[in-house]
């Protein structure tokens, strides 16, 4: 016998006819009386209370223009590189066939085997959050449909960019979407980091543990990782930054459910790819990279016709032989002296990019034993923050019990606005 739905309260249906509009009619709507006040009561399942919103989400989307005109009206999508890459790139393009029409502009995740992609908004956000720019390195795990590879491309422009994604299929889609991008079919579980490249950015696409800090590791020295990590009280979108050899965790408001990363290893390692001098673009390589050839070339150009380096095959030997070999890096100035700045607990004289910095970026710490002994006796203190999340003054502390209530709500406030942790290099 089948069981029958309990009906919703009436401050839900409330609740739901301010958030979505009144007027939408129900398959299986029960007969509605008047409530006092003139209001209306209407009974609702909760199966039919999500045909409700399913729909009402669905509605206006009917464009990827309105699709866009409505992530940027809720604020998900807010600069204009952001906006005008949602608008150069047509979801419907990387989600058939395999969904059906009515999921292509509406903001919802999709779940149709094999493909699994995330609510435009929440792409939205997270491209908010990696703050992409041209030229920069892009890594994408869990690259799925190359949807937001293709987002991610009208930021960077040509560049370095690969994807890495445990579904065969989804790969092979990708591909044809976007030839321009690296795709490798594989378990980000299986990345040899030690022969990989660095990136300046990279995106998690998957529900990521703590067993998968490891990924921190392919950062270039302050480059972003921002993906879905596990806390406390669930997934929340995180935003980590490579200072040194630590990494600050700042963890964001926005909680969201994605599936975990696929955690099933090979016996073979993956090297990600890396641009090869004759092949690649050369917009594919970092700055540095470009300027240390150029100056090479310059220096064979203006050698003597008869002097040995003259006598080497530039495009033969160095850019097949030599070149071709080097890391992206190989040109960084290594020799420059290091800027150094002082630790803000112990005063000591370190490396600048060896400081941990706090997310206020006054506040930074030596080590990581320094950090643990000295952050919570005066990090608070010392760290400006917002003028309403100021730390207490101590003459505050002797005014009337009345003010002991405020004091209590302002320090909470300072420690919810420094919601970040470290990890260092070392423990990873």
């Amino acid at each position: 016998m089948e069981q029958e739905e309990e009906a919703l309260p009436v401050s839900m249906i409330r609740a739901l006819e301010a958030l979505l509009g009144r007027g939408v009619e129900l398959e299986d709507e029960s007969d509605s009386d008047e409530e006092e006040g003139g209001g209306v009561s209407r009974i609702m399942t909760l199966r039919n209370a999500m045909v409700l919103v399913h729909r009402r989400l669905g509605a206006g989307a009917e464009s990827n223009e309105a699709m866009v005109d409505a992530l940027a009206a809720v604020g998900a999508a807010r600069s204009e590189a952001v906006v005008a890459a949602f608008r150069a790139v047509d979801r419907r393009e990387f989600i058939r066939p395999f969904a059906c029409e009515t999921a292509y502009y509406a903001d919802l995740p999709i779940h149709e085997a094999p493909l699994h992609q995330s609510a435009p908004s929440v792409y939205a956000s997270a491209l908010e959050a990696l703050d992409l720019r041209p030229g920069l390195s892009f890594l994408n795990v869990g690259s799925g449909s190359g949807y937001l590879s293709a987002l991610a491309s009208r930021l960077v422009g040509p560049s370095h960019h690969v994807g890495i994604e445990v579904r065969p299929a989804m790969v092979e889609h990708a591909r044809n979407k976007l030839p321009t991008v690296s795709f490798v079919a594989g378990n980000c579980y299986d990345i040899d980091v030690d022969a990989s490249p660095r990136f300046d950015r990279v995106y998690v696409g998957a529900g990521a543990r703590p067993s998968a800090r490891f990924l921190f590791k392919l950062l270039k020295d302050e480059g972003i990782l921002v993906g879905p990590f596990e806390q406390s009280d669930g997934q929340a979108l995180v935003s980590v930054t490579r200072v040194g050899d630590a990494f600050r965790i700042d963890s964001r408001e926005s909680h969201v459910n994605f599936a975990a990363l696929s955690e099933m290893r090979s016996l073979d390692a993956i090297r990600l790819p890396s641009p090869i001098w004759y092949q690649a673009p050369v917009d594919h390589f970092p700055p540095a990279f470009r300027r240390g050839v150029e100056n090479l070339e310059r220096l064979f150009r203006r050698a003597d016709s008869g002097g040995i380096l003259a006598a080497v095959p530039w495009t033969d030997v160095w850019n097949r032989h030599v070149l071709a070999f080097l890391p992206t890096d190989a040109f960084d100035d290594q020799n420059q002296p290091p800027e150094t700045a002082r630790c803000s607990a112990c005063n000591g004289l370190v490396d600048k990019k060896k400081l941990a910095y706090c997310a206020c970026r006054t506040v930074a710490y030596c080590s990581k034993d320094c950090q643990q002994n000295h952050f919570s006796a005066h990090h608070l203190k010392h760290c400006p923050g917002p003028p309403e999340t100021r730390a207490p003054q101590e003459d505050d502390e002797d005014k009337d019990d009345d003010a002991a209530p405020r004091r209590r709500r302002r320090r909470r406030s300072a420690r919810s606005y420094h919601h970040h942790s470290w990890v260092w290099l070392q423990d990873l």
